[in-house]
């Protein structure tokens, strides 16, 4: 699949998997084809719409500053930190974080 695929297979930890697993429950996800993380209507009900990317950014900041950790932080940032446990651990690094060229997932280092 290309880079920008928005539907691809990826490597999870099992523990991961199970966290995945009960959102979606949780969720009421039952559309196999309906975005995973979802935009909310008042009252958090879940709208079938992905959530946008400015609105993940906002959330990242608010919990990182509500942790005490700076501000600076992003959504780039935790797939950084995936990327490069995923090298330290041996893993398919590059196909997990859709590279096509091994010189890009280089850049995360171990």
């Amino acid at each position: 699949m290309s880079e920008k695929s928005s539907s691809e297979l990826v490597w999870l930890h099992h523990e991961a998997e199970a966290y995945l697993d009960a959102y979606i429950a949780a969720a009421g996800i039952d559309d196999t084809e309906a975005p995973l993380f979802q935009s909310l209507y008042k009252g958090h009900k879940l709208t079938g719409e992905a959530i946008s990317r400015r609105d993940v950014l906002r959330m990242v900041k608010e919990r990182c500053i509500a942790a005490g950790l700076s501000e600076a932080f992003c959504n780039h940032t935790f797939r950084g930190t995936g990327m490069t446990v995923f090298l330290s651990k041996r893993r398919l690094a590059r196909s997990s974080a859709g590279h096509g060229e091994s010189c890009r997932s280089a850049n995360y280092k171990a």
